[in-house]
């Protein structure tokens, strides 16, 4: 006699759990209609907080820039600040030492030149410390 066996279904081991559906009626289900639009609300929190950030981020640059473009325009007027007072300077200085180092020229003459020598120089330098202790003092 021959004995006619059933063929087994093959069974995962007890810890694999796929939670997979299989039919229609699965997919159907309202645990797993809540459990997929949970899902979808959470993918949607995290894009809303991805554009959110992407909107700082660009803020961010944005303000970053502006503080770059400032700080190039400062630096360039203290540039031609130090360049223009530098040149005013030795169109003054030329012809006073002109003066003062010409015999010809009368005593008169030779004091007004020392004079606006001093005035300028003593002018300049108050001029640089001023502007290096000012700059200091901002930022402290």
């Amino acid at each position: 006699m021959e004995v006619i066996t059933k063929a087994r279904e093959p069974q995962l081991p007890p810890h694999i759990d796929l939670n997979v559906p299989k039919t229609l009626n699965a997919v159907l289900d309202p645990k797993f209609k809540l459990a997929f639009l949970k899902l979808e609300e959470k993918k949607l929190d995290y894009e809303l907080k991805e554009k959110e950030l992407d909107k700082a981020h660009e803020l961010e640059q944005r303000r970053l820039q502006n503080i770059e473009k400032d700080q190039n325009s400062q630096r360039l007027k203290s540039t031609l600040t130090y360049i223009i007072s530098f040149v005013i300077f030795g169109f003054i200085l030329i012809p006073c030492l002109i003066i003062l180092t010409d015999p010809k020229n009368s005593d008169k003459n030779q004091e007004w030149a020392r004079t606006t020598i001093t005035s300028i120089t003593l002018g300049l330098v108050t001029f640089f410390f001023g502007k290096q202790t000012g700059s200091s003092s901002n930022s402290g």
